[in-house]
């Protein structure tokens, strides 16, 4: 018996159906469709009668991967400029704040217009200067502050630090703070237990 030969595979068979442009406008015209509430099915079968080429819905359904992708891109890039607009309104605001604080602590100085009189000739006029010392206006101080609380805010600054513990111990220790506080048992003495098992005595609780 002759030995059998599997016939050549078509090189052109493994080749994409895509090219990378045809697939970017494939993509437009997927979003929109799949932005309408058109399923995978049903966008490869309206793609078909546009197109020289024929996809699958598999296929579509990796594009649309690929646009969730692209969505996910897009909103963290306009996430981060709208935070860096909002940074930067803040430092505005800061600086304003700084500066009328510094100008609530300098010198007051006040100025004043006299009629002289009818010895030294009608109409004429002196003017006086008066220097009073200021302490500062404290609305300016708390504008600061609030600022900057939004600021750290809004760069994460304020997340608490939180020290895990695996294990039983850990869960022992999550439980016992649990019931504490069910109980208001937060600021009780904490009694000591003996080697015999009973207790021996009442102690502090360490902060």
């Amino acid at each position: 018996m002759p030995d059998y030969h599997p016939p050549p595979r078509d090189p052109s068979s493994s080749a994409p159906k895509r090219k990378p442009i045809e697939r970017m406008h494939d993509l437009v015209l997927i979003e929109e469709w799949y932005l309408t509430g058109m399923g995978a099915r049903m966008i490869a079968a309206k793609l078909a009668t546009m197109r020289p080429y024929r996809i699958s819905r598999q296929q579509v359904q990796a594009d649309l991967k690929k646009l969730d992708a692209m969505w996910k891109a897009e909103a963290i890039a306009m996430r981060d400029a709208h935070k860096r607009k909002v940074l930067a309104e803040i430092d505005h605001c800061y600086r304003l704040a700084y500066a009328g604080w510094v100008r609530s602590v300098e010198d007051a100085v006040r100025k004043s217009v006299e009629k002289a009189g009818a010895a030294e000739g009608d109409g004429a006029t002196k003017q006086r200067i008066q220097s009073e010392g200021q302490c500062g206006d404290p609305r300016f101080l708390a504008e600061m502050r609030e600022l900057r609380n939004q600021k750290i805010k809004l760069l994460g600054l304020d997340e608490p630090t939180s020290v895990e513990v695996s294990g039983n111990l850990g869960w022992q220790l999550s439980r016992d703070a649990a019931l504490e506080k069910v109980y208001g048992l937060e600021n009780e003495p904490i009694p000591i237990i003996g080697t015999n098992g009973h207790e021996g005595g009442n102690g502090s609780r360490a902060d």
